[in-house]
């Protein structure tokens, strides 16, 4: 039943690479947390806390384009801003259920998804964001997408795949697609470490503008970060 949570950075910005950086928070010696960021950015876009939790932001574009004015606004009225939201709750928080509980709530500048996975068996979800809560908390509450045992009736229902799209949506781009597509061939008994890197290293899911592929165990404190190039 552990949880396993990886995932691909995607950016298309010229030079994210070579400033990629994987650090670790230490206080007396002891380590507090750890993720991958980008060398002058204080926040955490992947991250894990050991024996508590992991996670991960993901863009998300609703009416297909960032809207500046309203981000500005929620930052006036106290939003956080992503990253540093993630930061600070790795500092501050010791649970997988205190880490959905505070997602389900905090003020955020800019919709965006975030991947989480927990210590326990079968504590792993994508929360879909608004600004001010969960996403379309009005339709079974779709916003909060849990991991659980597999049934006949959902047999897929023990991964979650983001791509930067609403769960709930039609729409199927590429890395979707084909990563669920492989994530059916594994099956639920053969899941592993190997397995979900290969996974993530298979085009369209690798895609050309992946920088770093991170992949967490937050009950073991397992973490590890590789860089990304295709020729």
């Amino acid at each position: 039943g552990t949880v396993i949570h990886s995932r691909n950075q995607d950016f298309a910005i010229k030079g994210l690479p070579e400033i990629t950086i994987w650090v670790k928070f230490m206080k007396g010696g002891v380590l507090q947390y750890q993720g991958t960021t980008f060398a002058t950015y204080i926040g955490l876009p992947t991250a894990m806390k050991t024996g508590a939790f992991s996670v991960e932001a993901n863009s998300r574009f609703t009416g297909g384009a960032v809207d500046f004015e309203e981000n500005i606004k929620a930052a006036k009225n106290g939003g956080q801003t992503v990253g540093y939201f993630i930061r600070r709750s790795v500092e501050k928080l010791s649970s997988y259920a205190d880490a959905v509980k505070g997602w389900s709530s905090q003020l955020l500048i800019a919709p965006a998804y975030y991947t989480m996975a927990g210590i326990n068996n079968w504590e792993g979800c994508v929360i879909t964001r608004d600004r001010t809560g969960f996403a379309d908390n009005s339709t079974a509450g779709r916003g909060f997408w849990p991991i659980a045992p597999p049934t006949a009736e959902d047999p897929n229902s023990w991964f979650r795949v983001e791509t930067n799209f609403d769960h709930w949506t039609p729409i199927e781009d590429g890395r979707r697609y084909h990563a669920n597509k492989l994530m059916k061939e594994i099956t639920h008994q053969n899941v592993n470490l190997s397995a979900l890197y290969s996974v993530l290293s298979s085009p369209p899911v690798l895609a050309k503008d992946t920088i770093y592929t991170a992949q967490m165990v937050p009950s073991t404190g397992y973490y590890t970060a590789y860089l990304r190039r295709l020729q």
